[in-house]
């Protein structure tokens, strides 16, 4: 894990990964101010992104678990960008697992959340495309426009660690910078 400025309207953190290796570099201009559970949830999107790549890409297809095999057929036959894939799996597969990681790491900091936060937490990275639309599958699991907004005003509040997200109040603390 590093830290770089990869623009403000970039991903707020990339992962390349490179054979066994996962470099993942926390974006300082989207980042700088986010609470400690937005980057907690940040890292562990970025880590599921490491795994998924690494898994697609050395695994045997026999191996890989049934409710992957969907993502597995579509990475091979390139049908999708990796990126997306990625945030496709996560939304479907992966979505409770990371909210319940963030969970774990907010109740290890002593933290009392509700647990939509938790649930909007794990929304984030996968509420857009990479050319800005809303994400279908945001769209697909949260059909009401309303909390759709919601899970965003906490993400930005998160993000920013400060109010002005419409009611979102941010629940982590400042991270070191």
């Amino acid at each position: 894990v590093t830290t770089g400025n990869l623009g403000f309207a970039e991903a707020n953190a990339t992962t390349i990964n490179y054979d066994d290796l996962a470099v993942t570099t926390i974006n300082n201009s989207r980042m700088a101010n986010a609470t400690d559970i937005k980057l907690a949830a940040t890292l562990i999107h970025e880590a599921i992104h490491a795994w998924l790549s690494y898994y697609f890409n050395n695994e045997e297809p026999n191996n890989i678990y049934d409710e992957y095999v969907e993502y597995y057929n579509a990475y091979i036959n390139q049908e999708a960008l990796a990126n997306n894939l990625g945030h496709n799996a996560m939304a479907d597969v992966f979505r409770d697992r990371i909210k319940n990681a963030i969970q774990a790491y907010g109740e290890s900091k002593g933290y009392v959340i509700d647990d939509f936060v938790y649930e909007a937490l794990a929304w984030g990275g996968l509420t857009e495309t990479e050319n800005g639309l809303v994400h279908p599958k945001f769209i697909e699991y949260i059909p009401n426009a309303n909390t759709r907004s919601q899970i965003l005003n906490i993400l930005n509040a998160e993000r920013h660690n400060q109010l002005g997200f419409g009611n979102a109040v941010p629940k982590g603390q400042q991270t070191c910078n």
